[in-house]
């Protein structure tokens, strides 16, 4: 068997582009590619592969404050595998359309199921970022994303409200 030599790198270089060759370990040494192959199927789980999803649409616009505003529920084109789970969700959102109203908002990230069970994220602070659903074993093939936007505490009217355009999300997912 070769041996792997490996140059004194330091990982914790942000942006350090480390790339992987493609190798055959079966010619390398049969019995620890069998070892490797048990370990990595007991691992994943029985994970057979990955895929993901896109879709954008209209964000939430609230008139009155103090209340949850719903955007546009983003639900995949075509319906993932059955057996899909979500592994995580990339997210964007616009928010350019604030106003005055910058101090006062609340941003978050739902994912739903037709059960009714859900799922929330705060992302005021970061129009743009990944959420990991790690361990939360949410089905990739039913659910369905959306962002809400609160202002303030009070329930009233707004004058010239805020509001997101545009939102979008990336959800990946294992099956």
């Amino acid at each position: 068997m070769s041996e792997i030599l490996l140059p004194p790198v330091d990982l914790s270089i942000p942006n350090l582009n480390i790339k992987y060759e493609p190798c055959d370990s079966v010619d390398e040494d049969l019995e620890i590619f069998k070892l490797i192959s048990a370990k990595k199927n007991e691992l994943s789980g029985g994970l057979k592969g990955a895929g993901s999803w896109y879709r954008a649409g209209n964000g939430p616009a609230p008139t009155q404050g103090g209340k949850d505003v719903a955007g546009a529920s983003l639900t995949p084109l075509t319906s993932p595998p059955s057996t899909s789970i979500v592994t995580s969700v990339y997210y964007t959102y616009d928010n350019t359309h604030y106003g005055g109203w910058s101090s006062s908002i609340q941003v978050k990230s739902w994912i739903g199921l037709p059960s009714g069970a859900r799922w929330s994220a705060d992302v005021t602070s970061a129009n743009t970022g990944t959420l990991s659903t790690a361990g939360l074993n949410i089905p990739a093939a039913s659910a369905f994303f959306y962002f809400t936007m609160k202002v303030g505490n009070l329930v009233v009217t707004l004058y010239n409200p805020p509001y997101i355009s545009t939102d979008s999300v990336t959800v990946y997912y294992s099956y």
